[in-house]
């Protein structure tokens, strides 16, 4: 049966101002328990948790704002189930938080771990990651212009393997199964691979001892019984069905390859690849090694009193910076928050990547990658970029108008001959007469050439578009706007050591991509509640007991205000 109670209903009275002291009730009202508790309680989706459960029929839900709110303050503080459960009943100040009254409280760990499959299965982490950042910047009049962008690695609860290591404990789990659901299979597979695998999961090999050769060899032997039994069980449906045969598969195509009738250890087999088996979704960074990452955008803008994060996407460790810039955008368009500034490193500065922004009307502050050409940004050299070119289009095949620029002034400012446009190469090649480069006073530093009688030059957009972005890097104004990147760096490092985003407990990308939302989410609760104003203007608007606080500020204790009444 349904349990809801709306956070915003208040007691008469608050409870909180008879069981504390003056001080410890005044220090709970300026932390973020008071701001959690006034405006971010209600928009927790609770009404959502109440369709798992019938409006009649069953024994009563904890109070299900109270639990979703719990789940919420869980992750950003780090807690284990048991320490969730025991705030729930003994924390005062967990308790002011959720609206509940700070008596003859009680849960398990039980209701805990249902309410976050609950979760899980709903997708709400995602939900509460929007809606508290939505309320925070509406309360904050957050100035959500400027943002900056990156990525920070993270590790779920999972340990790290080697690749012996990686092998031989996917045969281990398959060896087990096979003995425990199908002995007479089990018996068939040869002894020297059963024995070998029978050792705790810790003692099969003990190749601390070994040379770099004899690890070499010993790997080269953990991967021929891969091979083994994958072939051996492939065509027997009793273990192709088990997860851990798939497990086995996947493990042997990713780490091995058969070169005729050898088995070969891959050199390289690159960052998407089972790092753990307890841990599948996990994928290798190569310079940062297992688990998963997440991308961040925050904002910047030196009118904030705090910044806030805006958008955060979490990820599998391999993916790659460049191609989470398009799901940063969607997310923050989505939401209403885009910027007109981004800032990020280079990693993100691809032209594909600056171009989209552009589209979208963002000035993305990153750098181009690779070297740059000296000639590129001299101040006395001419390249295609200085050739000015004009948008235009023209109607294509089926009638659609197709994109068609042309140049329309040299860097001396004369008009080209003729210009023609290659939509397959993105490219303009300019034709002019020879007689009239040769008068020109710019001739020894301009990129034609003589070709077929004329004087041609072929700008290509791209490389347009790099010289012009490098050009840039070079002024003050660049490199001011792009200081503010680095302050995201603190941003990441906090949030690991506040929230423990840096070591979840939890695995799997499900849980993973659960707890990182929330993590973010109560960080940005936290990061809110140290602007003094904010909780000054809620305490004024919307404070909890007010009659009893109109009492106090009346100048009768809030404790003593049953006594008057009745009076």
């Amino acid at each position: 049966m349904r349990h809801l109670d709306d956070p915003r209903q208040t007691d008469l009275f608050d409870l909180f101002a008879d069981i504390l002291s003056p001080v410890a009730y005044r220090k709970l009202r300026s932390g973020w328990q008071h701001l959690f508790r006034l405006a971010i309680l209600k928009r927790l989706p609770a009404g959502k948790l109440a369709d798992h459960f019938h409006p009649v029929i069953g024994r009563p839900t904890k109070e299900l704002y109270s639990m979703a709110g719990l789940l919420f303050i869980k992750e950003f503080r780090d807690w284990t189930h048991e320490e969730a459960a025991d705030a729930y009943m003994f924390n005062v100040d967990v308790q002011y938080a959720l609206n509940l009254r700070p008596e003859q409280q009680s849960l398990c760990r039980r209701t805990i771990e249902r309410s976050i499959a609950l979760f899980r299965e709903d997708d709400l982490a995602q939900e509460i990651m929007h809606d508290v950042t939505a309320e925070l910047v509406t309360l904050l009049e957050l100035d959500v212009s400027e943002q900056r962008l990156d990525s920070t690695h993270l590790e779920s609860n999972l340990a790290k393997f080697g690749r012996i290591r990686l092998m031989s404990t996917a045969i281990r789990r398959f060896l087990t199964q096979v003995k425990r659901h199908d002995e007479e299979s089990y018996s068939q597979i040869l002894s020297t691979v059963r024995e070998r695998y029978e050792a705790a999961s810790g003692a099969i090999f003990g190749w601390k001892t070994l040379d770099d050769d004899g690890v070499t060899a010993l790997r080269q032997s953990v991967a021929e019984d891969l091979a083994y039994l994958v072939e051996r069980s492939r065509r027997n449906e009793n273990h192709t069905s088990r997860s851990t045969y798939a497990m086995l598969a996947k493990v042997f195509e990713q780490q091995c390859e058969l070169t005729g009738d050898r088995v070969v250890v891959r050199s390289k087999p690159g960052g998407d690849i089972v790092c753990n088996p307890s841990d599948p979704d996990a994928t290798l960074d190569g310079h940062k090694g297992s688990g998963y990452q997440v991308q961040l955008s925050e904002t910047c803008s030196p009118d904030n009193e705090v910044q806030l994060i805006l958008s955060a996407i979490p990820e599998t460790a391999c993916q790659t910076d460049s191609a989470a810039l398009k799901d940063v955008l969607d997310d923050l368009q989505n939401q209403n928050l885009l910027p007109s500034q981004l800032t990020a490193d280079t990693a993100y500065g691809g032209d594909e990547n600056h171009c989209r922004c552009r589209q979208m009307g963002i000035d993305l502050i990153s750098p181009t990658s690779g070297k740059c050409p000296e000639n590129h940004v001299a101040d006395d050299a001419l390249t295609a970029a200085d050739f000015v070119v004009e948008e235009g289009a023209r109607i294509g095949a089926w009638g659609l108008a197709e994109p068609h620029p042309k140049c329309i002034a040299c860097p001396a400012g004369l008009e080209p001959h003729r210009s023609s446009y290659d939509a397959f190469t993105d490219q303009i090649t300019i034709v002019q007469d020879p007689q009239v480069c040769a008068r020109c006073p710019l001739r020894s530093k301009c990129p034609t050439r003589i070709a077929d009688g004329w004087s041609k030059v072929t700008i290509n957009r791209k490389q347009v578009r790099l010289i012009t972005r490098r050009r840039r890097e070079q002024t003050e104004e660049f490199k001011s706007k792009y200081r503010m990147r680095s302050g995201i760096e603190s941003t990441n490092s906090l949030l690991k050591r506040v929230t423990g985003l840096g070591r979840l407990r939890v695995r799997g990308q499900p849980a993973v991509f659960m707890s990182v939302l929330l993590k973010v989410a109560g960080w940005n609760l936290l990061r809110a509640a140290s602007v003094r104003s904010l909780l000054e203007k809620l305490a004024k608007s919307g404070a909890t007991g007010q009659f009893g606080q109109l009492l106090c500020d009346s100048g009768s204790p809030a404790r003593h205000a049953p006594t008057i009444l009745a009076a």
